[in-house]
Formats: structure tokens, sequence, C-alpha cells
């Protein structure tokens, strides 16, 4: 965007720009990129495609350094909190099919081989710019990657190494699936005396096959034994975990409560882990492939004061575009979950 910006406002091109001559979007043919530019003019307008020339991604800037850190996350205790990528992936390398990440709208891996570098050069933008702009406070980030480079175990492996030969005092934390948390627990420990201090999962219910299953659930043992493993391990490992519960997939309301029984089990037993939302399942447009819900999305997702109000300490939710094949919950529902999460809340190991 700032190069289309750039040779839009070059003075050389004013008067071009002015007539919408066809060599200003010319001009446009060689920014990569995906991205659409008009000129209108006159009651005419003219349009660029651009050709989709893959974007260098070792030499995108790091957001803290364009925007600064003014924030923080609560799990870093008093730090200013940077949002940190590794570019690999507009999305998840899984494909559930119930997710607006999904491999199959938001596409490959791209430049997977150099993530890791990319990952320290961000992690170390937020400790410089929280060091010059806010002296005095500590650092930390988060990985913003559906799952911390996407689950590499060769790209964890050198960031824990590069993290090793050049420090940075910084806590940082990321995504991970329930059995990636498994596979990666040995990186996941080195990383941590490196900082990685916060690890977040999302939970959905306990039986998989009963929504019809999930792309990331590749363990052979049982999805909840296997969740409760995580839990386990991880908090003996002095990891912080944070939790994201998604309901509206298609299982009932008894799975619901039962979900949030035994978290709440899991919490008393284990001080793991914290749930930091709640979610209602929302059938997103996935570039066509909506499953026949032909939604014309036009609306606010919730449509009702009453449901507002339910949904007040929800991160995402819905009345109107629920899933196909599932049904909107009831006020009653949503309040017997919410009941059960002031439960989650109050419960201390």
């Amino acid at each position: 965007m700032q190069k289309i910006g750039e040779i839009i406002a070059d003075p050389t091109r004013r008067h071009v720009v002015g007539c919408l001559s066809g060599s200003v979007l010319d001009n446009l043919s060689s920014i990569p990129g995906k991205w659409v530019a008009g000129f209108y003019n006159n009651g005419n307008i003219k349009t660029k495609i651009s050709d989709g020339i893959l974007i260098d991604r070792d030499n995108l800037p790091s957001p803290s350094k364009l925007f600064g850190v003014n924030t923080g996350f609560d799990i870093f205790a008093g730090a200013l909190t940077g949002h940190a990528f590794s570019d690999m992936s507009s999305g998840c390398i899984y494909d559930c099919d119930f997710c607006s990440e999904r491999a199959s709208i938001c596409g490959p891996l791209s430049q997977s081989e150099t993530s890791a570098n990319r990952l320290f050069r961000q992690l170390l933008d937020i400790h410089n710019v929280i060091e010059e702009d806010s002296p005095g406070r500590k650092a930390s980030a988060f990985v913003e990657d559906s799952i911390i480079l996407s689950g590499l175990s060769s790209q964890l492996t050198r960031l824990s190494g590069i993290l090793k030969d050049h420090p940075i005092n910084i806590e940082f934390g990321g995504q991970l699936t329930i059995d990636t948390a498994i596979k990666l627990r040995p990186i996941i420990k080195n990383l941590m005396e490196s900082g990685l201090k916060y690890v977040f999962v999302g939970l959905e219910t306990f039986d998989p096959n009963s929504i019809g299953g999930m792309s990331k659930n590749v363990g052979k043992a049982d999805w909840m034994d296997r969740s409760e493993r995580v839990i386990k391990e991880y908090t003996e490992m002095e990891m912080k975990l944070g939790a994201s519960i998604l309901f509206g997939l298609g299982e009932s309301h008894s799975q619901r409560l039962s979900l949030v029984e035994k978290i709440a089990n899991w919490k008393e037993k284990y001080g793991n882990p914290m749930v930091t939302s709640f979610n209602w399942a929302v059938q997103h447009p996935l570039r066509g492939n909506d499953y026949g819900a032909n939604y014309d999305y036009l609306k606010w997702g919730v449509d009702s004061q009453d449901f507002i109000d339910a949904f007040k300490d929800y991160g995402e939710a819905t009345s109107i575009y629920s899933i196909p094949g599932t049904t909107s919950p009831s006020l009653m529902e949503l309040d017997e979950i919410r009941k059960s999460r002031i439960i989650i809340n109050q419960l201390v190991k």
C-alpha cells in the first residue's frame, strides 16, 4: 500500500492521475501482493488488479516499529506487549471446516524456511521500541501466528537456537493446538529458557466426531485425555496456559456444560488453564465455501439487545450467522454457560 501511495502521490505523475491515463495503473504492475487499485474521475472508474507477484516476506516491516507499543496483556504482569508475526502464512496449516483461518481459504505457507529469523527480528524490534519509547517498562510479545511458526519443529528449534545465541530480555507467548503442544513439548521447554512464558490453546467439544471432526485432531488417544495431558505437563513445566472455548459447532448443550465443567475441574486441580474468552462459532463467507449457507452478511452478527448482553464476554459470536446444520443458542443456554464461566474464573489451585 505504501508503494501504491508513493506512485499516486508522485508530483511528476499528478497530471496523469487527473486524466486517468492508463499509464498510472500500468505503473502499479510491479508492486507485489494481492490488491485492487482504482481511480475515479468524471463518472468513470478505472481499476487495476494486481499481478499477484509474491511479497518478499523477509523485507516486511515490523508492526512495532511502524506503530509503537502502548498496551500490555495482563498475563505478562505489567509489561508492555507488542504483536509479533512470522509472516509465513495468512492463516493456519490445518483445515478445520468451521475456521475462518483454514488452510484451503488462507493459502499455503510462504518462505517458511526463514520464518524463525523474521520472528526473532520482530521480537528484537519490540524489545528495542519499548526500551526506547518507554524506559523502565518491561517488554513482552504475543506471536500472532495461528500456531507459532506453524508448529514446524525445524523453525521452532532454529528460533530457540537464535535466542540462545542472541538473548533478548523479553517474555513472549503464542498459540499451539493440543497435538502440537504434545509433539513439540521438548522444544517448547527449551524455548522457555529464552522467554516463552505463555501458551494459548483452543478447546472445543471433547467429542470431535459429534461435529464432523477437526483437521487439527491428529492424535490417536482420546481428545479429552490429550487436552488434560497438555494442561498437566505444561503446568508442571511452569508454563502459563490460556484457553479459548468455542461452542456452536453442532454439539449439544449438555456437551457444552460438560466441557466447561471439565475445564473447571482442571483449573481447580492444576491452576490452569485461564479461560481468556468464550466464542460462538460464526459462519464466515470463506470465499464462497460456506456450505450452502447463502448468507448475505449485510447485518450485524447479533440482532437484539438481549443477545448483545448475553454475548458481551465473547470474543466472537452470532445469533444469525450460525454454521449450517446448527441452531442459534437460546438466552437460557447462554446464561447457564455464563454462570459456569464465573465458577472457572473464581477457582484457584
